[in-house]
């Protein structure tokens, strides 16, 4: 039904443009009237191209007539519909129509619904994508009252719209000259607390873009400004900056927070507390995590920092612990086997060697556990009980003295066994228990003193680890403290009197 009436008014309305009451020209308010009935019946029946068609048919009737008003409210019925259409092309056309509203309007002369008009041309225009048009459009909005001082007041809100509007839409420079008109508007009606409020805005912009300079200079030129420098939104601007140069994510969070950030307006507001100090993304990052987290950075590092320490320590303990090792080793291959006069064959083991590379080992360490690992394996060595030496016979005897008579002068047996004490008088009671002590060298004749009896105790003779181990070159004990040395026995015929002696 509403299809049919739209129908039947956009005949009657062509019939009118053709001819009139008196047939010779044609009737333009009848034209307009019909057309205008035709668009409303034809957005009834959800034809909206039909219906912009319409009006727009009407609207140009209505101006050709003298029915400005009657002209720009057809003109702008057709705009809403085509702002309500899908698409950047209906969008940029619905910025056409309101433009040509906002002229139907000046014309009359109605300065205010004109800037509001133009205002929704621009915004028509920013959602098409036109930014460059779009802020033509609100800073032709806004001249509209430019030379009317006395309704500068009307000017603020299309312009604070469209600044808003700009913001939200991602076009910044934009705004920031919306903004600038904005400000002189605003001192023209002496509103210091909103020019403040266009300050701080333009502050945060600027920092958006990552123009840390720019926004000082901003604040700066600020200062100017009447209660700017002790006001609320004053401080807030410059905490703001501090906090940005500094990226100190955690100061900018905290600014932003305020309440005095909720009066500005809101696509401002989104801005600021969406604000990242200069760089902030790419440390976030590196640290791993896609919140950032200084702290994650720090933890991680501390994290790195303790394994690298631990690692340390674990290679310390380990280089420890193998010239320990090696120190054991060489006291283990330290064992030979002497002629000495009286004593017969005798086995000696050296630890001098082992005990130094230990105590070397020990020492570049710096450490306890190998210190203690390394007497308990001197300990296990010294307690294990050493191989009896061969038997030798009494035949031999006399020949083995005179061999060895000859090697013991050039022995170096003080030189290399520095700890040793080999107590000649416990080694005869220990080959022959049974018999008297004034038969111990011949005891000694008869049967070679065990290695083991020869050897001191670990807990007797042998110094500890931790002990100071004499150097080579040190004077060497005597054997006995009643028995001369190798290097002391005199030419081979004195080796009676020392049995004699011995006896």
């Amino acid at each position: 039904m509403a299809l049919a009436e739209a129908e039947s008014e956009r005949k009657r309305g062509a019939q009118a443009m053709s001819t009139g009451l008196f047939k010779w020209k044609p009737d333009l308010l009848a034209a307009a009237s019909a057309y205008g009935r035709a668009g409303d019946a034809f957005q009834r029946a959800r034809r909206p191209a039909d219906a912009v068609e319409c009006w727009i048919t009407a609207a140009d009737a209505a101006s050709a007539d003298g029915q400005l008003t009657s002209a720009a409210v057809n003109l702008g019925k057709a705009a809403k519909a085509m702002d309500s259409m899908e698409g950047k092309d209906a969008q940029a056309r619905a910025s056409v129509l309101f433009e040509k509203v906002s002229a139907a309007y000046l014309k009359e002369p109605d300065l205010v619904r004109a800037a509001e008009s133009m205002a929704m041309a621009a915004r028509a225009s920013a959602r098409s994508g036109n930014a460059a048009e779009a802020e033509r459009q609100y800073l032709a909005a806004a001249d509209l009252f430019d030379a009317k001082p006395d309704r500068a007041t009307y000017a603020t809100k299309p312009l604070r719209e469209g600044a808003n509007e700009l913001v939200k839409l991602g076009f910044h420079k934009g705004a920031m000259a919306v903004y600038a008109r904005l400000l002189t508007f605003y001192g023209r009606l002496g509103q210091k607390e909103n020019q403040h409020s266009v300050v701080l805005s333009r502050v945060v912009l600027l920092l958006h873009a990552g123009d840390e300079v720019a926004a000082r200079q901003e604040f700066e030129a600020g200062l100017s400004i009447e209660g700017f420098l002790h006001g609320r939104d004053g401080a807030l601007a410059d905490d703001l900056i501090t906090a940005y140069k500094s990226m100190d994510e955690k100061a900018l969070r905290e600014v932003t927070s305020k309440r005095p950030f909720g009066y500005l307006d809101h696509s401002i507001t989104t801005l600021a507390r969406a604000l990242k100090p200069e760089g902030h993304d790419e440390l976030a990052d590196d640290a791993g995590t896609a919140s950032g987290g200084a702290a994650a950075s720090a933890a991680a590092g501390a994290a790195s920092r303790s394994d690298a320490a631990a690692d340390r320590r674990a290679a310390a303990m380990k280089a420890a612990k193998g010239q320990s090792a090696t120190g054991a080793a060489v006291a283990a291959s330290g064992t030979r086997t002497m002629e000495i006069e009286g004593l017969g064959t005798v086995t000696v083991t050296e630890f001098g060697a082992g005990a130094a590379a230990a105590s070397s080992g020990a020492g570049a360490a710096a450490s306890a556990a190998a210190e203690a690992e390394d007497r308990e394996a001197r300990a296990a060595l010294f307690a294990a009980p050493a191989k009896p030496a061969a038997r030798q016979d009494p035949e031999d005897e006399d020949e083995d003295e005179g061999e060895g008579e000859g090697e013991d002068e050039d022995d170096d047996f003080n030189a290399h066994d520095s700890d040793l004490e080999l107590d000649a008088d416990d080694a005869a009671l220990a080959a022959s228990p049974d018999e008297p002590a004034a038969g111990a060298a011949a005891a000694a004749d008869d049967e070679e003193p065990a290695a083991a009896d020869e050897a001191p105790a670990a807990d007797d003779d042998m110094p500890a680890a931790d002990d100071e181990e004499p150097a080579a070159d040190d004077e060497a004990p005597a054997a006995d403290a009643d028995k001369p040395t190798a290097d002391d026995e005199g030419p081979a015929d004195d080796e009676g009197n020392f049995d004699d002696d011995l006896l």
